[in-house]
């Protein structure tokens, strides 16, 4: 079963911390030679930071391995990402070799894909809009009124991107914090696919 594991998110506000070596070794560890795709997410969307810890480690993202072109944004951000933290010369250089590499703001493409998708979906299943324009489905907010995605809506999408390259099953690795928003992204996208596997780990 082809599987793609999402791990080691970090904000392009603050960098890769602690967290993030951690999260991401477990995804590496996941990827040796059994099939399975690393995948990159990174925030470039929200300035709050999802880490406990203030350590910013130094980093360089090799594209060497991705299986799909990346965005001409996302590439600006890895090549800020690679002069920021190769600067810093009083620690080792951690490299990433991830096979997909997405932006926060890469799945605004994909916003329409699922709301056409949920608003076709029958009548106790699909989105409702509020009188403010809010879309919410099973009763959890995805749009807000000015029609930007919420951090579950963002979810969606790139849980819809995952199903689009042909992977039958996600992982995501993640901080217990985000245990009620993975709860809601699984309960909403299984209106769309129920097939498709969503697991989470949680550090």
């Amino acid at each position: 079963m082809k599987r793609v594991i999402e791990g080691g998110h970090f904000y392009s506000s603050e960098w890769f911390a602690q967290e993030s070596e951690k999260w991401w070794e477990i995804t590496q560890s996941l990827c040796q030679n059994n099939g399975n795709e690393s995948m990159l997410f990174i925030d470039d969307v929200h300035d709050e930071s999802m880490h406990d810890s203030t350590v910013i480690l130094p980093i360089h993202i090799d594209c060497s391995q991705l299986r799909w072109e990346i965005s001409e944004q996302a590439q600006i951000v890895i090549d800020q990402a690679n002069k920021n933290d190769n600067a810093n010369t009083d620690s080792q250089v951690i490299i990433l070799q991830p096979h997909h590499i997405y932006l926060e703001s890469d799945m605004y493409a994909y916003t329409l894909d699922v709301i056409d998708i949920l608003d076709s979906l029958p009548r106790r299943k699909r989105t409702r809009y509020s009188d403010w324009k809010w879309a919410f489905c099973s009763n959890v907010k995805i749009l807000h009124a000015d029609g930007t995605p919420t951090c579950v809506g963002y979810d969606l999408w790139l849980t819809h991107l995952k199903r689009q390259r042909w992977f039958k099953e996600a992982l995501n690795i993640l901080p217990a914090s985000y245990y009620e928003q993975q709860v809601a992204v699984k309960r909403i996208y299984r209106k769309i696919d129920p097939d498709f596997s969503i697991t989470q780990h949680y550090t």
